[in-house]
């Protein structure tokens, strides 16, 4: 039986508070949990409640850092937890990565040009790269290294022309003790093409240089780049550098979490984001991604104004793919209506190239991609916040598959074609393309099984996440495989795996017939 005493002291209410100290505490989630595994709270940066007398579950979420504490709560209790930094391949004090040789580079080098006669002004534009070790302790410890860290690296132009090679030692200036490399050049406004020809982790990574603005990259080693620790940012020319370290380190956290898919970007930040001096322009469109890719809607006016700022004041490069991006999640995330776009260039941005794909699909009417960037999706990485991909060859395929060919797949079927027959030559011929046999075999995969449901183009590419076009194309390259003479055993063998893939193969043909002749 229980006693009045008891029932008392499992009534008390008593004050908890948990918060975060230190850098960045903003960013850090908290969940509080009952005993039984109710969740009771979910704030950042700090948690109160009052509370029955028991025991309790906190989980603490920083950046890629978990922890979980058990709390008994017996009478007030007031806790605090400090953000530590953890690593990037930015120079920043609250950053443990961070050594003083890697900075004092940094802050040289990003100066001057590291070619002795090229002088760079104010009010010019430039890229400024910068590789880097953990440590030079680390640096000495790798065999079998390059002997320079820009070895296979080289920079395109926006026409896919060499204009450096950063293992030329007249382009750079490196420590191969301490273990970094720097790379400056005045450059005109544009897109350029960072590749890397690796023997195995062969990598092509977009830059935009913006008119009067320094486009920073950051990239770490390990005897080979590693490619998940790149950064990139825009500074002023010959700014000091420890004025923009709080956004440095800000940047560093959002582009974290748009890699792992979260979209919260904290109030403070969101305010000095829109009334600051745009010391960084990158995190100012990180933030836009991040809030036009959530669910919130409190500050949807001050992110118009924001915006129209960064196109018409800050970076007045209006054809960057990145900026016709936000212009595509605005308008989804305000309710405009679509704009007509056509992505001609990668964006900088994963998040940017995901929106367009993403939307090509949704609106095929609207948003078209060019032969260029459906062959990057084909190809594209995911461990970056940045867009990366396998380099591009230098031609395509130039084989032309047309919608005639459906006819002939549908008689090898032994199917009926009419009334497609009459209309087939006033269908619009699809692109040209070369892609990946891992789509093809993906899409056979899933046609390989019967389906409960309509299989379309579009539910494939919404899938996959690639555009229709591409499915298209890959329908066609299983098509092929399944009519070619070298395919017949394949074809005249009656499983049901062949049938429900032929199957399918065939309604995708209708409903694409059916689709273009509405």
């Amino acid at each position: 039986m229980v006693s009045r005493t008891q029932e008392i002291n499992e009534q008390q209410q008593f004050n908890f508070n948990f918060s975060v100290v230190g850098p960045l505490s903003e960013f850090v989630l908290l969940k509080l949990f009952s005993g039984k595994g109710e969740m009771l709270a979910r704030q950042h940066e700090e948690i109160t409640q009052n509370l029955p007398r028991g025991l309790y579950q906190l989980q603490i979420f920083s950046n890629e850092k978990f922890e979980q504490k058990f709390i008994r709560l017996e009478e007030d209790l007031r806790l605090t937890w400090e953000n530590k930094g953890s690593f990037s391949s930015i120079p920043a004090d609250f950053l443990r990565s961070t050594k003083n040789y890697y900075q004092n580079a940094v802050n040289q080098w990003s100066q001057i040009s590291t070619m002795d006669n090229m002088e760079i002004r104010d009010n010019d534009a430039s890229l400024f790269l910068f590789f880097r070790y953990p440590d030079e302790i680390i640096k000495g410890k790798q065999e079998n290294v390059a002997q320079s860290m820009g070895w296979r690296f080289s920079i395109l132009n926006s026409n896919r022309k060499v204009i450096y090679r950063l293992y030329n030692e007249t382009n750079i200036k490196e420590d191969t003790h301490d273990g970094w490399l720097a790379f400056h050049a005045k450059m005109e406004p544009g897109i350029y093409y960072l590749v890397y020809k690796g023997n195995s982790k062969s990598r092509e990574i977009p830059l935009y240089v913006f008119p009067e603005w320094q486009t920073q990259f950051y990239l770490t080693f390990k005897r080979t780049p590693i490619f998940s620790t790149a950064r990139v940012q825009l500074v002023r020319q010959n700014n000091h550098y420890g004025l923009q370290e709080h956004e440095t380190i800000q940047l560093d956290t959002i582009l974290t979490n748009l890699e792992n898919g979260i979209y919260y970007v904290p109030q403070s930040l969101i305010n000095n984001t829109a009334h600051s001096k745009w010391r960084n322009p990158i995190l100012a469109i990180a933030v836009c991604y991040a809030y036009l890719l959530s669910d919130e809607e409190t500050n949807d006016h001050l992110f118009r104004i924001m915006l129209r700022n960064i196109e018409e004041r800050i970076l007045p490069l209006e054809n960057a793919s990145d900026l016709q991006a936000l212009r595509l999640l605005a308008a989804n995330h305000f309710g405009d209506p679509i704009p007509h776009m056509e992505l001609q260039e990668p964006c900088m941005f994963n998040v940017g190239m995901r929106a367009f794909i993403e939307h090509s699909i949704k609106h095929p009417d609207r948003i078209t991609i060019n032969d260029m960037c459906e062959e990057i999706i084909s190809n594209l990485h995911s461990d970056s916040a940045w867009t990366s991909y396998r380099p591009l060859e230098k031609s395509y395929n130039n084989e032309i598959l047309n919608y005639s060919e459906q006819i002939r797949i549908l008689e090898t079927f032994q199917l009926e074609n009419n009334p497609y027959e009459k209309i087939i030559k006033s269908l619009p011929k699809p692109k040209n393309l070369r892609l990946e046999d891992w789509l093809s075999l993906s899409i056979t995969s899933q046609l390989m099984a019967k389906k409960e449901s309509p299989v379309t183009t579009k539910s494939l590419a919404l899938q996959f996440q690639v555009t229709q076009s591409m499915v298209e194309h890959s329908i066609d390259n299983i098509k092929n495989e399944l009519i070619n003479n070298e395919q017949q055993n394949f074809l005249l063998d009656r499983n049901d795996l062949t049938e429900d893939l032929k199957d399918n193969i065939y309604k995708i043909i209708i409903d694409d017939l059916d689709n273009n002749i509405l």
